[in-house]
């Protein structure tokens, strides 16, 4: 079942990185979107060290943490989704949709153009109307990467060839997938409504405004996001934590409403530590 997850847009902030060549072609033969019944969630594979789990993340900016807690609660098995919020000259755009299983047809509505790139093909296409993080969204960029398909949205006043020379999108070693920009588009900065950029670990849906848990029902977001209060707080179904002296949040839900998810959502917000966050290395 997927459960809304209304975000409203607030301020961004900008990231540096290089352009690429851009070339447009007229209509070819762009990838064919697809609608699978399972969406497949990234699977990191962590380090055991001693009864702890240590797990290296890189968020869709390119922040890079390492995280450790207690290894049977096997946290990289309930597979994670990222996720962040694109602007443009200082307007907000909406969220870039990043899916493991190819283009994603909820977004796409026509193939219009495909754009050769000094990184690849890179497909163009109209947009579906959608309501939320995509209430704005006129037309899609979309990149195959070699696991990941990243769609870039757009409004009605860009131009994909401007864009397309300033968002560059690309996997780890690790299977992690962040997207490099230039002025003037930014990438959101901030957990929550802000947009910003947070890994899911148990959401196996690609689409922003929409969470489907994992098979037992938990939902743990983490973030490289300031927070303000250095607390752990678990209460019944949620849970929240600000670590790392207040420059990572961790927030986490129990859909399942069962004492078995409540218990392991109360041991995973009290046993997530930070060892490791900063730039990419």
């Amino acid at each position: 079942m997927d459960w809304p997850r209304w975000r409203i847009p607030c301020l961004l902030a900008v990231i540096t990185t290089a352009c690429a060549g851009v070339t447009t072609l007229p209509i070819a033969a762009p990838s064919a979107p697809v609608s699978p019944a399972d969406p497949t969630p990234l699977m990191p594979t962590p380090e055991e060290v001693g009864e702890e789990a240590h797990l290296a993340l890189t968020f869709p900016d390119g922040i890079e943490a390492l995280v450790a807690y207690p290894e049977h609660l096997d946290l990289a098995g309930m597979g994670v989704q990222p996720d962040v919020d694109l602007s443009w000259k200082g307007r907000w755009i909406g969220g870039i949709v990043f899916s493991q299983d190819g283009p994603v047809e909820w977004l796409l509505a026509r193939a219009t153009r495909v754009h050769q790139t000094d990184d690849g093909q890179v497909d163009e296409w109209s947009a579906r109307p959608r309501d939320g993080r995509h209430q704005v969204t006129t037309g899609w960029l979309v990149f195959r990467l070699a696991s990941w398909t990243v769609h870039v949205p757009m409004d009605g006043a860009m131009e994909a060839e401007d864009l397309l020379g300033r968002v560059r999108p690309y996997e780890t070693g690790d299977g992690f997938v962040a997207i490099d920009v230039t002025e003037p588009a930014a990438l959101a900065d901030g957990f929550g409504e802000a947009g910003g950029p947070q890994l899911a670990f148990g959401d196996q849906e690609p689409l922003p405004d929409f969470v489907n848990p994992s098979q037992d029902g938990l939902l743990i977001e983490v973030a490289p996001a300031h927070c303000r209060h250095f607390t752990i707080q678990v209460h019944g179904s949620y849970g929240s934590a600000c670590l790392n002296d207040g420059s990572f949040f961790v927030n986490g839900t129990d859909f399942s409403d069962s004492d078995a998810g409540r218990q392991k959502l109360r041991e995973i917000i009290e046993g997530l530590r930070v060892l490791k966050l900063g730039p990419a290395s």
